[in-house]
């Protein structure tokens, strides 16, 4: 394989933003490109348009599809992130073009988005730790015969597909869960099986609030993550943040709610989820945790609270806020309203085995998808190295 400096093959330039108060600029025919719409790792659309007299008058480049497309700052992990432009466009001065001349395009592309670490880490230094167009074209890649990329790429690129279409099935199957949390949870619809009212019941009736302390300080400590839920620390964070005593830690059995009085994301509020952990285990005293009437109807709540609508409108008017927007809710306070559910413990029992059945197809797939991206990294490494070349 031969080695070249990406600005060899390349044309590398940055573009920039025109004038927000010129309303001449905006709101026109031609794609603009922003580093946060890279993420994909294909631009197909942007959320702004700018004008061609914008184009002309701020010495912005039009850039035909098959462009790639490099975050030099941003937020995160944003910065190195590498795309492809499936359209015609231009970019903002945060996005670097990389217009390859000869070689293949989608070859260059994989070779950037193997490389994502090692460009990072070519950042300048300083707070923003940003890229540049000169750090850009000094970028090494790996050269072999035009055949050889594009084989390759066509490789890695049928891998692309079947993640591709994987994250599409597990998108579909979220929404599905998101139309039957949104109407057998709310009683529009029913089994045909059952006909009992569904009633306004407190939540004060169905959980029970723990106060039982850690006196076992072996036991394993627990957080809560969004999309998770109740998981081990060590497990899934890679190591304890408890104090030393965690005496006056909750105790956590399968089956409990735990609520976190911490903003999340999109839960400006906390989130509240059931563990679904085999083990006890203890979570800090900043959680609030209850005890449900039965495992199922915890569940119908967990399943509720995991949307983000539904868990700020039931917190909203709940919660206090402090002379610095702090917030502040006690645990006997988020028992205080009331949600329709069913009565009937046979319809309770198979609506909760239904999500649970959902939720457990769900993280079969996301594994799945997991273990694809894995798949192609293996590949990338293998391929894009040299270690295995591939015979046109």
């Amino acid at each position: 394989m031969n080695i070249k400096k990406l600005g060899k093959i390349a044309e590398i330039s940055s573009g920039s933003t025109p004038a927000r108060n010129n309303l001449d600029y905006w709101n026109g025919d031609i794609p603009w490109v922003s580093t946060g719409e890279l993420s994909s790792g294909f631009v197909n659309e942007t959320r702004e348009h700018v004008t061609f007299r914008a184009v002309c008058e701020n010495s912005l480049k039009l850039l035909k599809p098959g462009t790639l497309l490099m975050a030099m700052y941003g937020q995160g992990k944003t910065r190195g992130i590498v795309a492809q432009l499936n359209i015609t466009a231009t970019t903002n001065q945060a996005c670097a073009s990389i217009e390859i001349k000869k070689d293949e395009p989608r070859y260059v592309y994989y070779v950037l988005q193997f490389k994502y670490d090692s460009i990072r880490r070519l950042s300048n230094g300083g707070s923003q730790e940003n890229l540049s167009t000169g750090i850009i074209k000094g970028i090494q890649i790996n050269l072999p015969p035009i055949t050889e990329q594009r084989k390759i790429a066509e490789i890695l690129s049928a891998q692309d597909r079947i993640i591709e279409l994987k994250t599409k099935l597990l998108e579909e199957k979220k929404r599905l869960k998101k139309y039957l949390c949104q109407t057998l949870l709310s009683g529009k619809r029913r089994f045909p099986s059952y006909h009992e009212p569904w009633n306004k019941v407190c939540l004060s009736s169905i959980l029970k609030e723990k106060t039982i302390n850690c006196k076992n300080q072996n036991l394993r400590v627990y957080s809560v993550s969004v999309e998770v839920g109740v998981v081990d620390q060590i497990e899934h964070l890679g190591r304890s943040y408890a104090a030393r005593d965690i005496s006056k830690y909750t105790v956590v059995e399968k089956g409990d709610v735990i609520y976190t009085k911490s903003p999340t994301g999109l839960f400006p509020f906390g989130i509240v989820k059931q563990s679904q952990m085999d083990a006890s285990g203890a979570v800090s005293p900043l959680y609030a945790v209850y005890s449900p009437k039965s495992i199922e109807l915890g569940y119908l709540l967990h399943t509720y609270f995991s949307y983000p609508l539904n868990t700020t409108n039931y917190l909203k008017s709940l919660i206090q806020r402090g002379p610095k927007n702090t917030m502040s809710i006690s645990n006997s306070d988020f028992l205080k309203k009331a949600l329709h559910l069913p009565v009937d413990k046979d319809e309770i029992a198979r609506l909760s085995d239904l999500f649970k059945q959902i939720d457990i197809e769900i993280r079969i797939m996301a594994n799945n998808i997991e273990q694809e991206n894995l798949k192609k990294k293996a590949l990338m490494q293998q391929l894009l190295t040299g270690k295995i070349r591939v015979t046109v």
